[in-house]
């Protein structure tokens, strides 16, 4: 991972979901990789705030503790040490979160598919995110399988992120031990992209990665493709451009429709 990434440290939404300790300990890489620590933030309302009359803050606090306590054992219980920094906050979830992503190197949060929530943390929080986050965003799902048979994508157009895209997807395929789908995606009109455009792309990055299997291929839509030929994808890598598509990319919640992938993604947004 890149130097720039090494002063803020991996934030994670923990809501007490199994969605959530899923997605900390897909970060446990990702805080390694960097050696940044993972920051595990469970966000409550303030005082007075989204709750009922006469609450006891005291045991809002207590829930919150144990909610983090439980996420903390979970991630220290995996392989690999890393500094875990459990954090509690208080506030509206999507903007506590998205002040978190000031200064951190990328936001993660579990989802069981967008559609229905996990917790609180996972669908407008996760769709807020997309659109409003300073750093790279991860949903990861739940029931996804991150085993090395599935191989990342990355999701390449015109569009001025794209370098970073590909740059970040190559950097995800070496530290998951996956094979690499670069898809040069046409998008109608203003974000196509040519055979010989994603050639120079990958030129500018792929020596710098010789470990890693990179296979290419121009399509129109990203889930179109996915989704007509079936890949077996354990995360895909894009622009904020797609912001707005996130549902199309995560799926539904519980099962699976012919029109998503149903997969975990990494939007990358300007830092």
């Amino acid at each position: 991972m890149r130097s720039t990434d090494c002063a803020h440290p991996v934030v994670v939404g923990i809501d007490g979901s199994d969605a959530a300790i899923n997605a900390a300990r897909w970060a446990i890489d990702e805080a390694i990789s960097r050696a940044v620590p993972l920051r595990l933030v469970h966000v409550i309302p303030a005082a007075g705030e989204s709750r009922s009359a006469g609450a006891d803050e005291l045991s809002a606090a207590r829930d919150a503790e144990a909610v983090l306590h439980s996420a903390c054992a979970a991630v220290q219980s995996g392989s690999g040490a890393v500094d875990v920094q459990p954090v509690v906050r208080r506030g509206d979830i999507s903007l506590t979160l998205t002040d978190e992503s000031q200064r951190a190197a990328m936001i993660c949060v579990g989802s069981v598919g967008i559609g229905r929530a996990a917790g609180r943390l996972v669908g407008s929080a996760a769709v807020a995110l997309a659109q409003h986050a300073h750093c790279p965003v991860a949903i990861i799902r739940a029931d996804g399988d991150s085993s090395q048979r599935k191989r990342i994508v990355a999701v390449v157009d015109r569009h001025s992120d794209s370098d970073e895209v590909l740059h970040r997807a190559l950097d995800e395929a070496r530290l998951r031990g996956a094979a690499l789908l670069v898809l040069g995606v046409r998008r109608w009109d203003a974000g196509a992209i040519s055979e010989s455009e994603l050639a120079r792309h990958l030129q500018r990055r792929l020596p710098d990665y010789p470990d890693v299997a990179v296979q290419k291929c121009i399509t129109d839509t990203a889930t179109e493709y996915l989704v007509t030929r079936n890949e077996s994808v354990q995360l895909v890598v894009t622009g904020c451009s797609d912001a707005n598509k996130l549902t199309r990319l995560v799926g539904p919640h519980r099962f699976a429709l012919a029109a998503y992938p149903n997969c975990s993604v990494l939007l990358i947004r300007p830092s």
